[in-house]
């Protein structure tokens, strides 16, 4: 097809609308891939109305590889990589809710390769994941056991004066999102990495709406943030948002949260130690061959939130809480809630330590995959 460079052939791989008025959750819509790859997924380098309008289901230059407007998403152990999209360069969810687990969503983009020179009109935001909320009960995010890595929204030539926000995840809450219960949260992330994602506001996470009072978000545990480039310097994510995680930008605080402090060097005693992370920040920083597992001494071993006994009974901590609180839902498809599946099948999510006379002690769990 002779398609104009701006219009692109399709608008995205996945695509699903359940229209513009009911819930997410009252509408028991779902959709589950299950092992999927999407790659190099494309929309437009435009928008064709700003969120918020009187048509919510503008899709035109949101979400390269998904689109979602009102159908919940699972996505297990699937890849999305190399997606573009102005808002959501993998993943845009108006409304819905996203679970992630065992999932890479790395390499991803404002705009392609292809349309680097084109000019853009808005900034890039969410290089991975956009999330879109016009009410709390409509939806929300979790990741869990997933690598987010050298996403990016500094791609486009963009010659405004706005920022681009969210490397990896772009959150908007909803109005009413202070005055839900206080054990609500719109992004819950557990044992996942957020890595070398880059924007100009927030490499990381971006959260649009945020409220002074009642809850906050994103709530993250037993996750490393690190490596993520703002070039702006503008970093809103904060220390509150986090409990047994590792981060790079941690501020100081006497707080008993369980959170680390990481060097910017990865090899440092204080660094993650990951095996052979990506070298360059954001998009061009983008390889298949990463190793994201932390060698053998990291200060990320043993330093999350849950173990297990040394007979393997009596889990406990946030990685089982989740599961828990789900499992209702999932355990029709058969997700293991106890390890991580590698092709070597070898992997435990909880290994423990021997104490004095060489027995097994308790396997705490550590802080990422």
């Amino acid at each position: 097809i002779k398609a104009s460079e701006k219009e692109r052939n399709v608008y995205h791989v996945v695509y699903s609308n359940a229209g513009t008025t009911g819930t997410s959750a009252t509408l028991n819509n779902e959709v589950v891939l299950d092992g999927i790859t999407i790659m190099n997924g494309e929309t437009m380098t435009q928008l064709k109305k700003e969120e918020g309008g009187t048509n919510e289901v503008a899709e035109i230059g949101r979400g390269g590889a998904i689109y979602t407007n009102r159908v919940n998403y699972t996505l297990n152990r699937c890849r999305l990589i190399k997606n573009s999209g102005l808002h959501g360069g993998a993943i845009y969810a108006n409304n819905a809710s996203l679970d992630i687990i065992g999932s890479t969503i790395s390499g991803n983009r404002d705009v392609s390769e292809k349309a680097s020179q084109d000019e853009v009109t808005e900034p890039g935001k969410g290089g991975a994941i956009y999330l879109y909320l016009t009410k709390s009960v409509n939806g929300n995010l979790h990741i869990v056991n997933s690598l987010l890595a050298n996403n990016d929204v500094t791609y486009g030539r963009y010659t405004g004066t706005q920022n681009s926000q969210g490397g990896a995840i772009y959150i908007r809450r909803a109005d009413d999102a202070g005055s839900m219960a206080a054990d609500y949260q719109d992004a819950y992330i557990v044992n996942s990495l957020i890595v070398n994602n880059k924007a100009k506001q927030d490499g990381a996470i971006h959260v649009e709406n945020e409220v002074t009072s009642g809850t906050i978000t994103p709530i993250l545990y037993n996750t490393a943030i690190w490596g993520n480039e703002s070039t702006g310097n503008s970093v809103l994510l904060k220390r509150e948002h986090m409990r047994n995680c590792a981060w790079d930008e941690l501020p100081a605080s006497t707080a008993k949260d369980g959170n680390i402090k990481l060097s910017k060097e990865n090899i440092a005693s204080d660094g993650p130690r990951f095996t052979a992370p990506t070298t360059t920040k954001g998009y061009e920083g983008y390889t298949q061959d990463a190793k994201w597992n932390p060698q053998a001494i990291s200060v990320l071993t043993d330093a999350g939130d849950g173990s297990k006994d040394k007979d393997d009974k009596n889990e406990t901590g946030r990685y089982l809480n989740w599961w828990t609180m789900h499992n209702t839902r999932l355990e029709r498809y058969g997700y293991p809630s106890e390890y991580i599946r590698p092709v070597s099948g070898t992997y435990k999510r909880y290994v423990g330590p021997k104490d004095e006379n060489g027995n097994i002690a308790e396997k705490p769990i550590d802080i990422g995959m």
